[in-house]
C-alpha cells in the first residue's frame, strides 16, 4: 500500500472522495489529508481528513476527523493506524469523530478500530435567513456609521484586530485565525466595528463550498461591546438579505457559554442534531 499526503497540488484527485468542506480545507494551518492506495493509477483504497484542535488552550491535543472514507474493513483498519502514528507524532492525546445517526456502518467500523461512542447533542444550530429576519430586534433599527462590512478595512486595519482577538483569547471556531487572510471571509456578509480607526469587533461569516453560511467569529471588545455585537448581527443580516436567498442555511456555532446561552435564548426551539461523538486515546 502506498500513503499519499493530501495537499493543495493533489486535492484535485481526491474530489469525488472529499465532501465539499474537507475539500476546502485542505491546506489550512493544522488540517491534514492522507489516503491510502494499492497502487497511484487507482483511486483511494480509504482516506481521512483530520484538523488538530486544542491547540492554543490548556487542554490535550486532539485530532477531529472531519472526513472519512473506505472501500472495505481492511482498509479502514489501516489508514487510521497511519493517522494515530501521525497524531502521536503531533503530540496528540485523542482522536474525535462526530457522526450523524444514519452512519452506522462507519460506526462500526471505527468501534472496531477501538473508538468508543455516545449519542450527544450537536453544539451548532442551523437556522435559515428567514428564521434571521424573524427576530425583530435585528432588522427594526439603523445601523451606526462605525459599524460597516470589512471590505472597509485596510488589510493593516484588518491584521490588527485579528491580532487583538487573540489576545484576548478569543478564535471563535478557528484554530488557525491568525494565518487566514480577509477572502476567506464573506466581505459582503462579514462586519466590524470601527472606532477611531481601532477594530473593536468582528462578526466573521466564511461561505462554505456547500453553500452554507458559517459564523466563525463572534467578538466585541470595550464598554458597549454587547451592542456592537448587535449591530454587526443586523449589518450582516441586512448583506445577507440583499445577497442570498431567504432558505439559505446559516450555521451557528455553541463553541463556549457566551456564545451557548445567546443561541439558545434566540432560538429557544431549535435543537442540534443528535449525532454519534467518538473518541480514540492515542
Amino acid at each position: 500500500m502506498n500513503t499519499v499526503k493530501i495537499t493543495e497540488e493533489n486535492v484535485g484527485d481526491y474530489i469525488l472522495f472529499l465532501d465539499d468542506d474537507s475539500s476546502q480545507n485542505i491546506g489550512r494551518t493544522y488540517f491534514r489529508g492522507l489516503a491510502i492506495h494499492e497502487n497511484d493509477a487507482e483511486p483511494p483504497k480509504a482516506l481521512v481528513v483530520w484538523e488538530y484542535r486544542n491547540i492554543h488552550k490548556e487542554a490535550d491535543n486532539e485530532a477531529a476527523i472531519r472526513r472519512f472514507y473506505f472501500e472495505e474493513p481492511k482498509y479502514a483498519k489501516e489508514i487510521l493506524d497511519v493517522l494515530s502514528k501521525e497524531a502521536d507524532s503531533f503530540d496528540t492525546k485523542r482522536i474525535v469523530c462526530n457522526l450523524f445517526k444514519t452512519d452506522e456502518k462507519t460506526k462500526v467500523i471505527l468501534e472496531d478500530n477501538g473508538f468508543s461512542f455516545e449519542e450527544k447533542e450537536d453544539q451548532n444550530i442551523e437556522v435559515t435567513i428567514a428564521e434571521l429576519v424573524s427576530l425583530s430586534f435585528l432588522t427594526k433599527k439603523e445601523v451606526p456609521d462605525i459599524v460597516s462590512d470589512i471590505s472597509e478595512l485596510t488589510v493593516s486595519q484588518f491584521r490588527d484586530g485579528i491580532q487583538n482577538c487573540i489576545a484576548n483569547g478569543r478564535r471563535g471556531i478557528l484554530e488557525d485565525l491568525e494565518y487566514l487572510p480577509m477572502e476567506w471571509f464573506d466581505e459582503d456578509l462579514s462586519s466590524c466595528v470601527l472606532v477611531d480607526g481601532k477594530v473593536m469587533g468582528f462578526f466573521l461569516v466564511h461561505k462554505a463550498y456547500s453553500g452554507k453560511l458559517k459564523v466563525d467569529l463572534l467578538y466585541a471588545t470595550g464598554t458597549d461591546a454587547v451592542i456592537y455585537l448587535i449591530d454587526m448581527a443586523r449589518l450582516s443580516l441586512r448583506y445577507a438579505l440583499m445577497k442570498y436567498p431567504e432558505d439559505t442555511i446559516t450555521v451557528l456555532p455553541r463553541h463556549n457559554r457566551l456564545s451557548t446561552d445567546l443561541i439558545d435564548r434566540l432560538f429557544a426551539d431549535k435543537k442540534g442534531e443528535t449525532i454519534y461523538v467518538g473518541v480514540k486515546s492515542v
